[in-house]
């Protein structure tokens, strides 16, 4: 943020932060850390990362056909299995049912609660999630806009999944790699670039030179 606010070619008063996903969690750092002026926390949650995690897995399980369905106990309790391993390790990497895993990554998301950060933010914010995200409750986006000092603008946008694109069909994982062939949905890039608009107001706005300030 500094190095973008040093740049003769960067409005030092007009940089904002967009985050996806886990990249949301790093949107809410930044502005609880630096003097972004806008916050876009696009399915970003709210609360602690091993509660997040327990609630994704039940989520996608829901998800999947009936006979999965009916494993949900034993996948549930795999799933606490697997946690408890990986939050034991003190390596980098570690195995964990069979498969290799990040476990320093691990561990650091399943430590890391998002409150912290939502509770000091005192830049504007923008938080959506679809109504058929899979990997994050949706119901968070009430919990954001409780925890941010100033309140927050949110969207809890119909037919959006995870992946940022709008499908007509039951949430499903398996339905991913046919929605990351579409473009990111429109109407949620209008959302996001109207909000920073009004909230950047002429700062983002062309200049009478017909250059553009690059508020990032």
């Amino acid at each position: 943020m500094r190095a973008l606010a040093d740049r003769a070619d960067i409005r030092a008063d007009a940089i904002g932060v967009i985050g996806h996903s886990e990249g949301a969690l790093h949107a809410m750092a930044l502005g609880s850390r630096t003097d972004v002026c806008a916050v876009v926390l696009l399915a970003g949650f709210a609360g602690p990362g091993e509660e997040a995690f327990r609630k994704q897995g039940r989520s996608i399980v829901s998800s999947m056909p009936a006979p999965v369905r009916l494993l949900r106990r034993p996948l549930a309790g795999l799933g606490s299995h697997v946690l408890g391993r990986v939050k034991r390790t003190r390596t980098d990497v570690a195995r964990a049912a069979g498969n290799k895993v990040n476990a320093r990554w691990m561990r650091e998301m399943l430590a890391h609660d998002t409150r912290d950060d939502l509770a000091v933010l005192d830049a504007p914010v923008l938080a959506v999630t679809g109504d058929k995200d899979l990997q994050v409750d949706p119901d968070d986006l009430k919990e954001i806009a409780r925890l941010v000092p100033g309140g927050a603008e949110t969207h809890r946008a119909a037919g959006l999944t995870h992946v940022l694109r709008r499908d007509s069909a039951r949430p499903s994982l398996s339905r991913y790699r046919h929605l990351l062939r579409q473009p990111v949905d429109p109407g949620l890039l209008d959302l996001v670039t109207d909000w920073l608009a009004r909230h950047l107001d002429a700062k983002v706005r062309r200049t009478s030179t017909g250059s553009r300030p690059a508020a990032r």
